[in-house]
């Protein structure tokens, strides 16, 4: 089990080292390892187990292959997530439903599938999930979708989310402090107080 969750660890760190077909093989790997314990496993089993899942999902779209992404959502992390129950953390990762539906988020918002992406995002309450970092991630994620599509107002409102859920995050996340300078120079007169308001917000932005 110790040796699976280093493997999530490794395979994670390689996917944002833009090394996705590392990844990939890792978590597959991993995974593997576990499927002899599945017919007895008890929850903390299927945790890892769908977590690297998970992350091979996200990996195989990164190298090419959303179908054998989207396969490994529907098909086996999925059947570990009803295992499973609600979300819960073992071996320093968290698994469960609501963890899925965000990786099929994100596994569609990577495939360009930005839509799709929206349309799945409205089924998923970040509040039964008790990271911390898979709320923010998320919220930044559905944000970049709502980017792509012109929807100022609606990223607005998912970074304000993200802020309400962890402030000291934009210090940080280049890509969430991008989004709201995006979002100053282009703001409507309409909500252009709103997102300058935002924007000052103490810590939010070095000004």
């Amino acid at each position: 089990m110790l040796i699976a969750a280093a493997m999530w660890d490794i395979g994670n760190a390689m996917l944002h080292s833009d090394m996705p077909d590392m990844a990939l093989d890792l978590a597959m790997r991993g995974a593997e390892r576990l499927e002899p314990l599945l017919p007895d496993a008890t929850p903390d089993v299927f945790t890892v187990y769908g977590h690297l899942l998970l992350l091979a999902s996200l990996a195989s779209v990164r190298v090419g292959d959303a179908k054998r992404g989207r396969q490994l959502l529907r098909g086996p992390a999925n059947e570990a997530a009803t295992k499973v129950g609600d979300d819960t953390q073992h071996h320093g990762v968290v698994f469960g439903p609501t963890n899925v539906a965000m990786y099929t988020v994100a596994v569609e918002a990577e495939a360009g599938e930005t839509s799709e992406a929206l349309r799945l995002a409205d089924g998923v309450d970040i509040a039964t999930i008790p990271s911390l970092e898979r709320r923010t991630t998320h919220l930044y994620q559905v944000a970049r979708c709502h980017e792509r599509r012109g929807n100022d107002t609606a990223v607005l409102v998912h970074l304000q989310m993200a802020h309400k859920q962890c402030p000291e995050d934009f210090k940080y996340k280049r890509a969430a402090r991008t989004m709201v300078n995006t979002l100053i120079r282009r703001a409507r007169p309409s909500y252009a107080p709103e997102v300058r308001a935002f924007a000052t917000t103490p810590g939010l932005l070095d000004r």
